[in-house]
C-alpha cells in the first residue's frame, strides 16, 4: 500500500464539515501526513451574486464579494482548527478557492500531488445534488487517487 504523505480534506463549513476534518485528523494522525484543507466558493454563488449586481450595480461589487466571502471561511476554518484541532495545527495548511467545486477540488490535489482526498457524501448544496449530482459524486467518477466518503450519518448494516 502506498504511503500516506498528503490529505486533502474539502470543507464546506456545513454542519457536516467537522466530521470529514475529524477524519482526516485521525488518518494523519497514523501516518504523519500533511493535511490540507480545501474551501471552495462555489462559481454558482458569483454568479448569482453577479446578476444582483446587474439589478443592483451601486451596492455590490463581485471582487469585493469573492474577496470578502473568501476571508471570512479561510477565518471560519482557522477558528475551528484553533477550537478543535489546536494539537494538530502545524501539520494543517488552508486553502481558498473560487471555481466548480468538483473541478477545484480535483485540480488542487494535483497540483499538490495529494495522496488522499477526504470528502463528505453531503453538504451545503442538496438541492443542487438533486439537479446535477453532488460535488462529492463527480469527485469520486474523475480523480485519480483514492477518495474516503465521509458519511452524514450513520450506516444501517443490512443483515
Amino acid at each position: 500500500m502506498k504511503k500516506i504523505d498528503k490529505i486533502l480534506v474539502c470543507v464546506d463549513l456545513s454542519k457536516y464539515s467537522m466530521a470529514n476534518l475529524e477524519y482526516a485528523v485521525a488518518i494523519a494522525g497514523n501516518t504523519n501526513a500533511e493535511i490540507l484543507i480545501l474551501n471552495v466558493l462555489n462559481q454558482r454563488d458569483i454568479n448569482a451574486m453577479d446578476m444582483l449586481i446587474t439589478s443592483y450595480p451601486d451596492n455590490v461589487d463581485i471582487q469585493k464579494y469573492v474577496k470578502e466571502t473568501t476571508e471570512s471561511r479561510r477565518k471560519e476554518v482557522e477558528k475551528i482548527i484553533r477550537e478543535n484541532f489546536s494539537d494538530q495545527k502545524k501539520m494543517i495548511t488552508i486553502h481558498t478557492a473560487t471555481g466548480i467545486p468538483f473541478e477545484e477540488i480535483l485540480k488542487k490535489a494535483d497540483e499538490d500531488q495529494v495522496d488522499l482526498i477526504v470528502i463528505g457524501n453531503k453538504g451545503k448544496g442538496n438541492l443542487a445534488r438533486t439537479l446535477f449530482g453532488s460535488q462529492a459524486e463527480k469527485v469520486f467518477r474523475h480523480s485519480s487517487i483514492p477518495v474516503v466518503s465521509i458519511r452524514s450519518t450513520p450506516h444501517k448494516r443490512m443483515d
